[in-house]
């Protein structure tokens, strides 16, 4: 999977990105201005050009979570995920019951305003791995059922105290 990565708020990059031989998108809420109306428009524009669309959060709140969801993006990744209560969280929020989750469902865009069967997908959900406290507790993060994971590898790097030393 190729994926852009956008950290400018702007339907007109989300399309310009999309036009590309990119497979997709993620949106970048950790570092950039990104407000919750503008996810949801850069969602609609990578769903209707037919590009896989992910938003990056900088931590986990149900709401914006929630919403991005709705919206019809892919999947979720999850910043600075370094326990297993959180990861507990993570998945309880994105998923919906039927796949161990506690997620609710209602008449949103994810589902065409309700003219399509409510669905039970299980998005893309990926914890970022980024601190030395991440990988002392890997084994507890890897319980639950995550597609992939991410290395922040400059967050790690000068959390083990060797800023950027990739090879160390």
């Amino acid at each position: 999977m190729k994926l852009l990565w956008q950290q400018i708020p702007s339907t007109i990059i989300t399309e310009i990105f999309c036009n590309s031989k990119y497979d997709g998108i993620v949106i970048d809420t950790e570092h950039s201005p990104f407000n919750i109306e503008k996810i949801f428009s850069c969602i609609q524009v990578a769903n209707l050009k037919n590009k896989m669309c992910f938003v990056r959060l900088p931590y986990l709140d149900k709401s914006i979570a929630k919403i991005c969801l709705d919206a019809n993006c892919d999947g979720l990744i999850f910043s600075t995920v370094e326990e297993e209560k959180y990861a507990k969280k993570i998945y309880e929020f994105c998923n919906y019951p039927i796949s161990g989750g506690n997620r609710g469902q209602g008449l949103v865009r994810e589902n065409n305003w309700g003219k399509e069967k409510l669905k039970s997908r299980k998005p893309i959900i990926i914890p970022q791995i980024e601190t030395k406290k991440a990988v002392d507790n890997l084994d507890e993060i890897l319980k639950y059922d995550f597609n992939y994971f991410l290395i922040g590898p400059y967050d790690l790097s000068a959390s083990l105290m060797c800023v950027e030393e990739f090879k160390n």
